[in-house]
């Protein structure tokens, strides 16, 4: 007899989960506990922490955290789902998808279309619709580089009262660099961040740099600027710890301008910590993104989704001045081109179709569909994530 059922956690399921869970990654020192433990508390207090239970034993866990991220100059609603752990001696039984699928469903009816994810195992996640979407990469580049590019703009300690002007200073420049990926930072994250004595922020008119110690390197945790001089004036300040700091560790976007202002190869020490992405509603994933504003298209295809039945058939999405809209389509899909739900994951982070068709992720149609997609979705810099969750 089936006994696992899904849920909410309870105050008094934290014990179990943080039991799951360190069997699941290993061993917290003190601080680690202390941190796992508060911000599952908020996620709890927030109603994003469920897992499955069998015969009433606490048996997995995990969180559907409320995010946004910038698709092409807009923000979408994004389920980061993370800390996804089974028991040992649950696993192997569809307690993981049955969580997976609850999460899902959740985030779906919160009115988050897409979700995105840290794989600690791959074919689990696309058994369920997930594709590999992007990446994580931090870069570890000479200090004393950093130090001498110069720049002439004017930066200065941030302070607890910029957190509204950081957030508008980098919205701002998401909306015009029309990225694709990064996680949207609201004003209270940056509260906290200013608020870390570990953590510093200085800013400029146009732009502003995180980062922070990491033993006896730097670790820049998020760089924006606008234009040269600022570029240059806030590495500069990062470059400056070079006396102490021989490496400085950053994450960043594949076309960050760094890469061209060093006078050397900027990084032989490259990690990537790839992330995937699942659409959980169709229509609105495709219409709160955004596409590039010159682009006017109309496209009718196919989604074959075995785990959301909602998200099946044919669509028409019509796109003019950087907006899409889309409807249900009245046509026989045997003739369009169809995507399956990992299919529609990579093509959304702006995989080509020509090398989803390789893949088997997109079939039917022809070249003059695939060249209308390609037009709508594939960009020239790949999907990407700064932060892990």
């Amino acid at each position: 007899m089936v006994t696992l059922r899904f849920r909410a956690l309870r105050v008094d399921d934290l014990d179990a989960a943080l039991a799951i869970r360190l069997r699941s990654f290993g061993p917290l020192d003190a601080a680690g506990e202390d941190r796992w433990r508060r911000t599952t508390a908020e996620l709890l207090e927030q109603g994003r922490l469920h897992g499955v239970e069998d015969d009433g034993t606490l048996v997995a866990a995990g969180k559907a955290r409320g995010f946004e991220q910038w698709w092409t100059g807009r923000r979408v609603p994004m389920a980061g789902m993370a800390g996804i752990t089974v028991a040992p001696q649950a696993r192997g039984r569809g307690v993981g998808s049955l969580l997976m699928r609850g999460l899902a469903d959740l985030s779906r009816d919160r009115g988050e279309p897409v979700s995105a994810l840290y794989p600690a195992s791959i074919p689990v996640y696309r058994h369920l619709g997930w594709e590999l979407a992007g990446a994580q990469r931090r870069v570890s580049l000479e200090a004393d580089a950093l130090r001498v590019l110069g720049g002439s703009t004017v930066v200065r300690e941030a302070h607890a009262d910029d957190a509204r002007a950081i957030v508008d200073l980098y919205a701002d420049g998401m909306k015009r660099a029309r990225h694709r990926g990064p996680r949207h930072l609201p004003a209270a994250e940056w509260s906290e961040l200013l608020a870390d004595p570990q953590t510093y922020v200085f800013v400029a008119d146009d732009g502003v740099v995180v980062y922070r110690w990491a033993g006896q390197d730097l670790e820049v945790v998020l760089l924006w600027a606008e234009t040269l001089e600022t570029t240059r004036s806030l590495w500069s300040v990062v470059g400056s710890g070079s006396s102490v700091a021989k490496r400085v560790h950053a994450f960043l976007a594949p076309d960050d301008p760094v890469h061209w202002l060093l006078p050397l190869e900027a990084e032989r020490q490259e990690r990537r910590y790839s992330w995937m992405l699942r659409v959980l509603d169709v229509e609105a994933a495709l219409v709160a993104r955004g596409y590039q504003p010159e682009t006017s298209a109309t496209v009718t295809f196919a989604v074959v989704d075995a785990e959301r039945a909602e998200n099946a058939g044919p669509w028409t999405l019509t796109v003019t001045g950087g907006e899409g809209a889309v409807v249900r389509a009245d046509a026989d899909p045997s003739g369009l081109p169809t995507l399956t739900a990992r299919g529609l994951a990579a093509l959304y982070a702006g995989s080509p179709p020509a090398a989803l068709r390789r893949a088997g992720l997109l079939l039917g149609g022809g070249a003059g569909d695939d060249a209308v997609l390609e037009l709508l979705f594939a960009g020239a810099s790949p999907a990407y994530l700064l932060d892990y969750f």
